[in-house]
């Protein structure tokens, strides 16, 4: 999973820390981080802006312009250039690299003649800065800037991205939420959620044209099922902001509206869905099983044959959703959408991982459905969502949210006490670090009461995103984590040897082992080879 320096700064203050610093906290909180990913373009000299003034066939080859480019009176004002792409046209202001720059691949801009034209320089595309993979033609600048100003100044600051390994048992760190929530703990910095300010009381009248009703025929399989009505958005493309986050983490921007689903399942981990209203047969969603060899073509453009242990979201006619997993080409959002319904739902993990490992179908939100999301953070990620649209895409909220089912009760509480922790441990941490470790992380302790032999028992209450936590020992492992197993104190292992003849497990073993050999099999005893250097504290003095 990818996460997004840039973007974790809107919930965790992360400046002046090195990337190098987050990479090591990330690793010592428990999750492998793959590779550290830097964009955006390098620092680059003699790459200034420059605009096309002139646009001329070149006189020896079909496919190359012979253009007349203004880099400022500041380095040689105008300059002759020969350029293959096909849109430099006049008017443009594009990076333009004169004689002298070092481009990205060690590769040295001079002075030049291409197929009998003189070229005094290149003009650049997004590609050969190395800010992006498309290299369909020149890299166009927006706002007009200054001739002859250095393209670093001008360009969008890099980012850093960690391709992250996030263990099965911690699906909420499948977000950047759940990321920054664990940097905030270790950095011991405060964590900032997103502002959400949508409420139910702000709604216009229901429209039941668009969606008179929802029905949920497998609740098993969807415990809640939640659906909102917006009208009057308008699809465009998303502001600059969202593109940029969506590219970090290796998405590509279609609209306002299919982006900001995306944005919201990387920010929170909860995927949701908006359905073109106007496709939605008979105004009504239901959430089935499919029929057997019922079929679907999904987003990818592919014809899904389904069977009848596959859920579905449908309308009165036909399937449009494989449930948690990807949406159909006959339902989704376009340029012509006015009106949505937006989904936000819990399936069951079982069942998403069925369905996708028998079609042969992954997705950025079956790989979190089949991990597990919190149903208790479903509201809070669909009026973010709904936030969003009405600020980027416009439009209302009509009627209330159509809302199937509930998320089961939640309340979850462990009682430990700082003698446990210490003894699991084998070594002593101050009772203060253990409270702000514990808090940091949102493990409250709620209530403190006095034991005998052991300090004060804690009762700590745990986050609904927290369901791998159920027992004393996974607070002690939660306490190591943030105060850091880099400061375990080095001490004397101490293994205490057995007689083998004296040892019923040994002997038993050993007639196993005998057994097997009997019937023609060959044992292999492996043995871990340390370094000298790493046992010497251990050896016995010579």
């Amino acid at each position: 999973m990818k996460i997004s320096l840039n973007w974790l700064q809107s919930y965790v203050d992360l400046t002046g820390i090195s990337a190098d610093e987050i990479s090591r906290a990330i690793t010592f909180l428990g999750f492998e981080v793959e590779q550290v990913i830097r964009t955006g373009a390098p620092q680059l000299n003699n790459v200034v802006v420059g605009e096309i003034l002139t646009r001329g066939k070149h006189p020896n080859a079909d496919k190359l312009s012979v253009c007349t480019v203004d880099v400022g009176p500041a380095h040689g004002g105008v300059r002759t250039i020969v350029c293959g792409a096909p849109n430099c046209d006049v008017g443009h202001r594009v990076p333009v690299a004169l004689p002298g720059a070092i481009m990205p691949g060690n590769f040295e801009i001079k002075l030049s003649k291409i197929r009998g034209q003189e070229s005094q320089g290149m003009m650049c595309s997004a590609k050969e800065l190395t800010i992006s993979e498309e290299s369909a033609g020149l890299l166009l600048l927006d706002g007009r800037p200054e001739l002859g100003t250095p393209i670093n100044n001008v360009l969008p600051p890099g980012d850093t991205v960690f391709d992250i390994e996030i263990t099965p048992n911690r699906p909420d760190c499948l977000s950047h939420l759940g990321i920054a929530r664990e940097l905030a703990a270790w950095f011991k910095k405060d964590l900032a959620y997103p502002a959400v300010t949508f409420t139910p009381a702000a709604a216009t009248a229901a429209r039941p044209d668009l969606l008179a009703s929802v029905r949920v025929e497998s609740p098993e399989d969807c415990p809640l099922y939640t659906a909102t009505v917006i009208t009057g958005v308008k699809i465009a493309p998303s502001p600059a902001w969202l593109q940029e986050r969506l590219r970090a983490v290796g998405l590509r921007p279609i609209n306002n509206v299919v982006d900001i689903s995306n944005y919201v399942l990387h920010e929170y981990g909860q995927p949701t869905h908006a359905f073109d209203a106007k496709k939605i047969a008979g105004s009504r969603l239901t959430v089935r099983l499919a029929a057997e060899g019922e079929k679907l073509v999904t987003l990818d453009a592919k014809e899904r044959i389904l069977n009848d242990r596959m859920l579905v979201i449908a309308d009165a006619t036909k399937p449009l959703v494989i449930a948690g997993i990807m949406g159909g080409e006959n339902s989704g959002v376009d340029e012509t959408t006015t009106d949505l319904v937006l989904e936000a739902a819990v399936f069951k993990r079982q069942s998403v991982r069925a369905t996708s490992r028998k079609l042969g179908l992954a997705s950025d939100s079956s790989y979190r459905f089949e991990r597990g999301v919190d149903p208790h953070s479903l509201e809070e990620a669909a009026h973010r969502a709904i936030d969003l649209i009405l600020e980027i895409a416009g439009g209302q909220v009509a009627g209330s949210t159509q809302r199937i089912g509930s998320e089961a009760p939640w309340e979850r509480e462990i009682v430990v006490t700082p003698g446990f922790i210490n003894e699991k441990l084998g070594f002593a941490i101050p009772e203060a670090d253990m409270k702000a470790a514990l808090e940091s992380l949102e493990l409250a302790i709620v209530r403190e009461e006095p034991t005998e032999t052991r300090g004060p028992a804690w009762t700590v209450s745990v986050p609904s995103w927290r369901d791998d936590l159920d027992r004393p020992i996974d607070l002690v492992e939660e306490v190591l984590r943030v105060y850091g197993t880099e400061k375990i104190p080095v001490s004397t292992i101490l293994s205490p040897g057995l007689i083998a003849d004296d040892d019923p497990i040994v002997l038993f073993n050993r007639h196993i082992a005998d057994a097997f050999v009997g019937q023609g099999f060959h044992e292999c005893v492996n043995y871990t080879l340390r370094s000298a250097q790493e046992i010497r504290p251990w050896l016995p003095a010579t």
